[in-house]
């Protein structure tokens, strides 16, 4: 890919995120706000710097009423839009960057990546930018894109998708470069991180995605 910035920022103004929490599809609805209830499950309330890598229009940030709030985003709409929505706001702040690669010279209590690592070109990187940003939390979601795809091609078969996924695509995501397993998922952490815990969301037997809770190693 020749120039990721640009397909990146062109993949975040067809699909950005903050419409599959808000769109009329009861589905998708209540299966991202869940997996938002659940990831913020992970924090307890004492963190007093909060840090999202790939924080898009800053929806999950949003749902924290206490600390101070950082995000970066490597789309400039993303970040266009969280600095007006947030525009007075001193508990938040925004930066635009590869999150593979930025620096903020600071460690935060918590730090989210939810539904990110399947976009960027190397997730090792941002997980390992993580670590460095973390004074200990880590708090991660991902797609369970196999399962997801498999329950399309039986909605499309049975001819109700539009019904349950109304809006998305009915193919793979075309943003996403990695699609993660469970086993693939912990392959990728378990030598850079302590796993904690593992939530299969919306529920135990469909997990549609996983949230991961970790800590740093030696932390």
């Amino acid at each position: 890919m020749e120039n990721f910035e640009k397909w990146n920022e062109e993949m975040f103004k067809k699909w950005g995120n903050e419409e599959r929490y808000i769109k009329n599809n009861f589905v998708v609805r209540f299966v991202e706000t869940k997996r938002v209830k659940d990831l913020l499950r992970g924090l307890n309330g004492d963190e007093k710097e909060i840090f999202e890598m790939g924080c898009g229009n800053g929806f999950i940030l949003s749902r924290i009423s206490f600390g101070k709030k950082t995000g970066v985003d490597f789309s400039k709409t993303a970040i266009n839009s969280c600095k007006d929505k947030f525009k007075g706001l001193n508990d938040f702040e925004f930066f635009y960057g590869d999150i593979e690669k930025v620096d903020l010279k600071k460690k935060f209590d918590a730090v989210i990546c939810s539904e990110v690592l399947e976009h960027v070109k190397n997730p090792e990187k941002v997980i390992g930018n993580m670590i460095k940003h973390s004074n200990g939390k880590i708090l991660i979601s991902i797609p369970n894109d196999r399962l997801t795809d498999f329950l399309k091609k039986v909605l499309i078969k049975l001819g109700i998708f539009d019904i349950f996924f109304k809006g998305l695509p009915r193919e793979t995501n075309e943003w996403h470069i990695h699609n993660f397993t469970f086993n693939s998922m912990k392959d990728l952490l378990k030598d850079k991180v302590e796993i904690v815990k593992i939530k299969r969301s919306p529920w135990f037997f469909l997990p549609l995605k996983y949230v991961v809770y970790c800590r740093v190693k030696n932390s």
